[in-house]
């Protein structure tokens, strides 16, 4: 029996030694998850998040890879196998049909350049005399950081300029963001103002409020696609003194919630004023946009994908122009989480009883039923008129309630109302070529074009913020 047991070890031991025998056959080559890494955009001054490869070695037999370098070493950094330390990254063995890990990372330092610095760099591997490679690329930004910023009068950024903000920046004055102003929100920050707000962007520059994660959620999905990223806008009236918010081509995309008013909480005087032209509101884990006690005029504008309300309007006065209200938040359901909350069972539009809402040549969708709710439900009449629209509700009782298109079973409105990321489809809220809303709108001479800056059609004009094209 003993000599039975004595054999068979032996047997594993040859079987093992066979199994990690190296090979210097200059033929053998190592097999990598990917033959480049690629940052999109790097803040400068800060490091990056880290990107992983995985190293294969598909042969029998096992390899020694005699050295790892950079061809440049100055910008990126690497990990292999727990190893971070160049002059180390010598003789490492990986098993046949076995692999190791490959971290990157980069630091980028500021420029003094418009131009969006390309750093490029090239890992080598040395096997058996061959040499190997795998490409690195990074985008620089400048950005100016905020952290904890408050004051106690006006501000005004840079135009055409980068900001990260930490924490919250908290305006007690005028707040003005000029035309290709971006600012990268870090986790739960916010932007409080407690004055008018001027955000000045343009068609072909407009201001962009988002996450500061550049990165990926996962592989392939991208983190501007995720919601709650950070806080929101919130644009507070202390003074009750009628203040404006005048908001022009701005993207705010990502947040917990995306425009946030409040009026005059004492008196509950309705006299703040919100101006949203030209705008996009979307992925939000909350709120879109929320009126209390402010008077609203949306024109132009696309209020998309939140999990609880895209627009509530509270008492005051509202109009609703040219705008699309589109609720798929997590629609389809999807195994990826990529939204990190739930949609709540709730109608895309509520409006308070003591609100006056003028809705027209707009569409407001969504997946739920009725998408268009007054908050009292003893009231029998809209408060306000709704006119050359497309909805998605039972019905709707008023005198003002003329030339409504209501949603059918099979609508197909939009071009793309789902997130699949392996086909790379995203949401896209503009009117599909068999869309009901076409041609069902009233032209209007003040706004002759579309968010996109396309001429309507003078006669029949399309609801909504997108004109088809």
């Amino acid at each position: 029996m003993k000599k039975c047991l004595y054999i068979f070890f032996a047997l594993l031991l040859l079987v093992g030694c066979k199994e990690h025998q190296f090979s210097s056959d200059p033929s053998m080559r190592l097999t990598f998850s990917a033959d480049s890494v690629c940052f999109d955009t790097v803040f400068t001054g800060m490091g990056s998040s880290t990107q992983q490869v995985m190293i294969y070695n598909r042969n029998t037999n096992a390899i020694r890879i005699s050295r790892v370098w950079l061809d440049k070493g100055d910008k990126f950094f690497i990990n292999v196998d727990g190893e971070n330390k160049m002059e180390n990254l010598r003789d490492i063995e990986i098993y046949g049909k076995d692999s190791i890990f490959l971290f990157v990372r980069t630091q980028i330092d500021p420029y003094t350049t418009n131009a969006l610095p390309l750093e490029i760099d090239t890992i080598r591997f040395l096997v058996n005399g061959s040499i190997q490679s795998i490409g690195l690329q990074a985008f620089g930004m400048n950005v100016h950081r905020m952290k904890g910023i408050v004051t106690d009068g006006p501000l005004t950024l840079k135009a055409d300029s980068n900001y990260l903000i930490y924490d919250s920046l908290v305006v007690k004055g005028k707040l003005t963001i000029p035309a290709n102003t971006t600012l990268y929100m870090h986790n739960k920050a916010n932007i409080q103002v407690y004055g008018g707000i001027d955000i000045q962007g343009e068609l072909d520059r407009p201001v962009t409020i988002m996450g500061d994660r550049l990165d990926n959620l996962f592989e392939h999905v991208p983190y501007r696609v995720a919601s709650g990223q950070w806080g929101g806008l919130y644009l507070i009236d202390t003074t009750a003194s009628g203040q404006e918010w005048k908001i022009n081509y701005a993207e705010i995309i990502g947040g917990s919630t995306g425009i946030y008013c409040i009026g005059d909480t004492v008196n509950k005087i309705p006299t703040a004023k919100l101006s949203l032209t030209n705008s996009r509101i979307h992925n939000h884990a909350g709120y879109g946009v929320v009126m209390l006690y402010a008077n609203a005029t949306i024109i132009n504008t696309e209020i998309s994908n939140c999990a609880s309300y895209l627009l509530y309007l509270g008492s005051g006065q509202h109009n609703v122009t040219y705008t699309t209200i589109a609720g798929f938040f997590g629609y389809p359901n999807s195994n990826l989480n990529i939204h990190q909350v739930s949609r709540e069972n709730v109608p895309a539009v509520l409006v308070d009883s003591a609100a006056r809402v003028d809705i027209c040549n707009s569409i407001i969708t969504g997946v739920q039923k009725n998408n268009l709710v007054v908050a009292d439900t003893s009231q029998h009449s809209f408060p306000g008129k709704v006119e050359y629209s497309y909805l998605r509700n039972d019905s709707l009782v008023g005198e003002g309630c003329q030339a409504i298109t209501y949603a059918g079973k099979q609508d197909t409105v939009f071009k793309n109302v789902y997130y699949m990321y392996k086909k790379y489809k995203y949401f896209d809220f503009r009117l599909d070529s068999v869309s009901p809303a076409r041609g069902i709108g009233s032209y209007i001479d003040a706004y002759p074009n579309d968010r996109n800056g396309f001429v309507r059609k003078q006669e029949h004009p399309d609801a909504g913020c997108y004109e088809w094209q």
